[in-house]
């Protein structure tokens, strides 16, 4: 499995300028914990000020090319974002920022991973408030996925139980 800093730079080397700059600082912030939409925002100040150095081409209106600008390095930022969303390791910390940025963005690559890669990490109160929020934002057809991981990890969580009842000296007739 390649680590989050070789896909970070196969995936963002051509979109973002100045990513040789970027990526270090980029390992740092997911390093120090740093919020995804805090992640986010650096970026685009970095991506903005690139694009800012090049300076607007002659015979353009100066306000409008640096609007044009902020808009692209805003889209630019929020895709190497969900790019980093597809390859964050499930941890404890990912977990978090990922329950953070969905608090905030219907982020699809998030709910994504939530609702598979990180369903273990989830109490069952996160898991059914994810999965409700997700069917208020995206169609049946998408959601029928995460309702099929979420039903064979609740399965594996109850033959977990029961098999910890049984070597304790439990009931073995014992339901979940």
């Amino acid at each position: 499995m390649k680590t989050v800093n070789d896909l970070s730079r196969d995936i963002f080397r051509e979109e973002v300028p100045g990513w040789e700059a970027l990526e270090p600082q980029l390992r740092s912030w997911l390093e120090q914990g740093t919020s995804l939409k805090e992640i986010r925002h650096n970026i685009y100040i970095h991506i903005f000020e690139c694009f800012i150095e090049t300076g607007s081409p002659k015979g353009v209106d100066e306000e409008e090319w640096k609007e044009e600008q902020s808009r692209e390095a805003m889209n630019r930022a929020f895709n190497v974002v969900e790019g980093l969303i597809e390859n964050l390791p499930a941890t404890e910390q990912n977990r978090q920022r990922l329950l953070d940025y969905i608090g905030e963005y219907a982020s699809f690559n998030a709910y994504d991973r939530l609702l598979s890669d990180f369903l273990p990490l989830l109490s069952e109160e996160e898991i059914k408030e994810i999965l409700a929020r997700a069917k208020a934002w995206f169609i049946p057809e998408v959601t029928a996925e995460w309702e099929e991981n979420v039903k064979w990890e609740m399965e594996q969580r109850r033959k977990r139980h029961l098999k910890q009842n049984k070597q304790k000296g439990g009931n073995k007739n014992e339901s979940f």
